[in-house]
């Protein structure tokens, strides 16, 4: 978990959610879990070293919370103490499914460093398998930058002649917004046109 903030913030009492419908896992309250402005913490179902793969928590989920390997993927999100989202990522198991690497055993998925965001993290296709070994021998970065040779660099749709792209993003829902102008002075955004991505 990264604090992309510019300020501390204190994520005790804060929940994780998965894909089951079961109320999640909140994070202990008892005391301050302060995450320094741009810090990388970690969460895990077990604190002991010798089964999470080696590495230190700050806090512990237990075991309400899955990340889920089955073919259907997956959902992790976090929310604030009064039950706002914070950010949340779906993803897929299969390779190539909305442009997800696909799992392998040992190796974690890892976002780009280039597109830590909130509505980057939604694209498969910024997302890899990690190269660096830790711990006890598996493959992530927990708690450090991920690889700098993650993620693919998007590219926009191919226009008439004298229109420009406004903005071009994912959505959560599996679509693409793409506004289209016209690159003239003064030229007014058209509305939005939605073209879903395949499934």
């Amino acid at each position: 978990l990264q604090n992309t903030t510019t300020v501390t913030v204190n994520i005790a009492g804060w929940k994780l959610q998965d894909i089951d419908a079961d109320g999640g896992a909140a994070l202990p309250s008892d005391a301050p879990l302060l995450v320094p402005a741009g810090a990388r913490v970690l969460l895990g179902a077990n604190a002991d070293a010798k089964l999470n793969g080696g590495v230190n928590l700050i806090a512990v989920y237990g075991s309400k919370i899955s990340l889920a390997n089955g073919a259907t993927g997956g959902r992790i999100a976090i929310e604030r103490a009064n039950g706002s989202l914070v950010d949340e990522v779906k993803w897929q198991n299969t390779a190539g499914k909305h442009g997800w690497p696909g799992k392998i055993a040992g190796f974690a998925y890892q976002l780009s460093p280039s597109h830590i965001h909130a509505m980057q993290n939604d694209i498969g296709g910024n997302w890899c398998l990690a190269s660096k070994t830790f711990g006890l021998g598996d493959k992530g970065s927990p708690g450090a930058a991920n690889d700098g040779n993650c993620g693919a660099v998007a590219t926009p749709p191919k226009l008439p002649a004298g229109f420009k792209v406004e903005s071009w993003f994912s959505w959560p829902v599996d679509a693409w917004q793409h506004s289209f102008q016209p690159d003239l002075p003064d030229a007014q955004p058209s509305q939005p046109w939605y073209a879903p991505t395949p499934f």
